[in-house]
C-alpha cells in the first residue's frame, strides 16, 4: 500500500480502521464504472497511546502515566490520548482492574482505560 509517497505493509488495505504501524487509513475501490480506474483516499489521524504497568500504586501510576501522555501529545500537537493501564495485581478482581474514565492533565483530556 502506498499513501502519500510513503509505503506501509500494514493488512489492514481498505478496511476503514487505523493501522498502528503507519497512522495511516486507506480506503481503495471505484465506483463501478468501466472507465475509472480504483480509487484511493487517504487521511492522517494522529493519536498518542500510552501503556504502563502499574507497580505500587494504582493512582500514582495513572498520575505517571496522565503527564506523559500529556506531554507526548503536546509535543506530536495532537488533541487526543488514550492511557491504557495494565494492572497484574495478584488478587485484584476484573471489576477492580477494567474501568473506563476521562481525564484532566495539562489542560486537555485523556481517555485511561484499565485492564
Amino acid at each position: 500500500m502506498e499513501v502519500d509517497g510513503s509505503s506501509a505493509s500494514t493488512g489492514w488495505e481498505g478496511c476503514g480502521w487505523t493501522c498502528w504501524s503507519c497512522g495511516r487509513c486507506a480506503e481503495a475501490g471505484g465506483d463501478g464504472d468501466e472507465g475509472e480506474e480504483g480509487r484511493t483516499s487517504a487521511f492522517v489521524q494522529k493519536v498518542v497511546v500510552e501503556g504502563k504497568v502499574v507497580h505500587g500504586s494504582l493512582a500514582r501510576t495513572v498520575e505517571r502515566g496522565l503527564e506523559q501522555t500529556r506531554e507526548y501529545m503536546d509535543r506530536c500537537g495532537v488533541e487526543e490520548g488514550h492511557l491504557v493501564v495494565f494492572d497484574r495485581t495478584p488478587g485484584r478482581s476484573w471489576e477492580e482492574k477494567v474501568f473506563r474514565r476521562e481525564e484532566t492533565a495539562g489542560g486537555g483530556a485523556v481517555t485511561v482505560r484499565g485492564m
